[in-house]
């Protein structure tokens, strides 16, 4: 799974920064990731190099890999600024909204739905897994992260009726949903876990939220 993520913002302390004009643009909320170009485009469609500032609360985003062409931090005005966060956004994907560390996880959430297959590919692209939560802790923390129902790294597509991870570890938690898995159709091979925590079975087809874990 690589190594864990660095670079990403702290988790209640984030301003947009302008790295041209070294000048703090506002909450970051008020940004989004202008993918496909180097900076965000503003909610009135403003685009800017930015990067994350230490110092205030908006909702926070990581990026991962971090760039290997920017120092992890940069001192101006006696504080210190993340630059790794937002300064390449040229590859889809890059962006999560900050997630939630348990153990030797850290879990991120990426605001799309998406198939089983693109979710698996997304998190393989950054050195992470689907989330595949062990315990109860586990499975409490990412139900936090999201008010949708979202995959987990689970499958039974090799043997009907069997879940296991995705490199073939059996399942030692569940918390399958009243009368799940039931297979219904007989399509239903993926794990979503639903908003009140409990899992379901699913076809691979559908498209639900991701969410990744990395080592942290």
């Amino acid at each position: 799974m690589g190594t864990a993520p660095q670079g990403f913002w702290n988790q209640n302390k984030s301003q947009v920064l302008d790295l041209q004009k070294r000048a703090l643009l506002g909450r970051q909320h008020l940004w989004l990731p202008n993918l496909g170009t180097t900076g965000l485009l503003s909610r009135k469609g403003r685009s800017r190099s930015a990067s994350s500032h230490l110092g205030v609360r908006p909702t926070p985003l990581v990026h991962y890999p971090p760039s290997s062409q920017l120092p992890s931090t940069v001192e101006s005005h006696g504080q210190k600024r993340d630059t790794l966060a937002l300064a390449h956004t040229s590859a889809p994907g890059l962006l999560f909204s900050l997630g939630k560390k348990v153990g030797k996880k850290l879990y991120l959430i990426k605001n799309k739905e998406m198939t089983f297959n693109s979710v698996k590919n997304l998190c393989a692209q950054f050195q992470g897994s689907v989330a595949t939560p062990r315990n109860a802790e586990e499975n409490e923390a990412i139900q936090s992260l999201v008010s949708a129902d979202i995959f987990l790294g689970f499958t039974d597509e090799v043997t009907e009726g069997n879940f296991v991870d995705l490199v073939g570890r059996s399942m030692t938690y569940k918390n399958w949903a009243e009368g799940e898995p039931n297979n219904a159709n007989s399509g239903e091979n993926c794990v979503v876990l639903l908003k009140d925590g409990k899992w379901n079975d699913v076809p691979c087809s559908f498209s639900y939220q991701a969410v990744c874990e990395f080592p942290a």
